[in-house]
């Protein structure tokens, strides 16, 4: 690990492999938790396998809106929520080999009654980070780093960047169309896009391997051990 890259990402819940490759190559990780709400993103929604079909599942919220700040959205109806998901999991992955290993993770992140979207897909995050080994330093852009809201993206961004001493910038490969290498290089940062690269997997009930499911789909079929293999399974561009 580099101890000088910086990686920023809306806070998403139970995220894909993906987030978790970003996660692996960075010293610093932003949550960028007070920036708009996007009406059906990914910060509340991901993909599961059900009758070996990805399908979409979502933490109900209240009062959300595209003018909303992600952490100032709350999640509403959380148990009745955590039964049903419950036993969609136990009807989908029962069969799974680490089936209790996956949920106990959902429980615990469920079971914590988080108020807001944010934090519980914080916790989601943490919570899998931890398991897998990954050890950058998180940060929270409402609590840390309030000061640099309103900003333009990229100055926002270059600004962390320097207040965290990190002379790199990765990036999720749909920003190469938003964010400027040369830009960056000005001010002394190296901009890199991350490509994950899916390694194939066993997904119980499927035929054929559907990649970028939630980590839930992971850590149901997959050991901690094999998981970790996946979190160096990326390029940097």
């Amino acid at each position: 690990m580099n101890n000088d890259v910086l990686a920023v990402m809306q806070p998403y819940v139970f995220p894909y492999i993906g987030y978790f490759n970003l996660m692996k190559c960075a010293s610093h990780f932003v949550l960028y938790d007070d920036v708009n709400f996007i009406m059906r993103g990914w910060v509340n929604r991901n993909r599961i396998l059900s009758n070996g079909n990805p399908v979409t599942f979502s933490i109900p919220l209240s009062k959300s809106s595209q003018n909303s700040i992600i952490n100032e959205v709350n999640v509403a109806n959380l148990d009745n929520f955590k039964r049903k998901f419950g036993r969609t999991l136990e009807h989908s992955y029962a069969k799974a080999k680490y089936y209790d290993v996956g949920m106990e993770y959902v429980d615990r992140v469920l079971g914590s009654k988080k108020g807001t979207i944010s934090g519980m897909a914080k916790l989601s995050i943490t919570c899998a980070a931890d398991m897998l080994g990954i050890d950058c330093k998180i940060h929270e852009s409402s609590k840390d780093f309030s000061d640099t809201k309103g900003m333009e993206r990229s100055e926002r961004l270059i600004c962390i960047a320097k207040r965290l001493k990190c002379n790199s910038y990765v990036n999720a490969a749909g920003g190469s169309s938003l964010y400027d290498k040369g830009h960056f290089k000005e001010h002394g940062i190296e901009l890199k896009f991350i490509n994950p690269n899916f390694v194939r997997y066993k997904q119980v009930g499927s035929k054929e391997f559907v990649p970028a499911l939630s980590v839930i789909d992971l850590i149901m079929n997959q050991s901690i051990d094999e998981i970790r293999s996946h979190l160096k399974s990326y390029e940097l561009t």
